[in-house]
């Protein structure tokens, strides 16, 4: 499975291609890997990816939680309709934050900051 990592405006963006299943470890160590360089804002674009069965549900759900542990925030773009419905049936359509589009996926890292420093006083 190939794995492309870009940079834009300070958010790691992780290119997959092909199928998320058991044999999908690179995608936890490629998360890893950002985390313990210091990357922590991480969007898994899964546009050319063409399933994720529950093996592989495992393994975006490890390189979540491996994301969250590090102070990391991990998000995702373009999840396939199947994809999308797989998360509501398991119930991470309310941890795993999802967009359409790259542009507002980016700004949303920033956005949080925001609304953090309006509620300081």
């Amino acid at each position: 499975m190939p794995i492309r990592i870009r940079e834009v405006k300070n958010v790691s963006i992780v290119d997959i291609d092909g199928n998320v299943d058991i044999n999908s470890s690179d995608i936890i160590e490629t998360v890893g890997w950002l985390v313990s360089s210091g990357k922590l804002n991480i969007l898994v674009n899964l546009e050319n990816v063409d399933m994720v069965d529950y093996s592989g549900l495992s393994v975006l759900a490890i390189a979540y939680k491996s994301a969250v542990n590090h102070n990391a925030k991990l998000k995702f773009l373009n999840a396939p309709l199947p994809v999308i419905e797989l998360f509501k049936i398991v119930r991470l359509d309310s941890v795993f934050m999802a967009y359409r589009d790259e542009e507002t996926a980016v700004n949303s890292f920033f956005e949080e900051d925001i609304e953090k420093l309006k509620l300081r006083r």
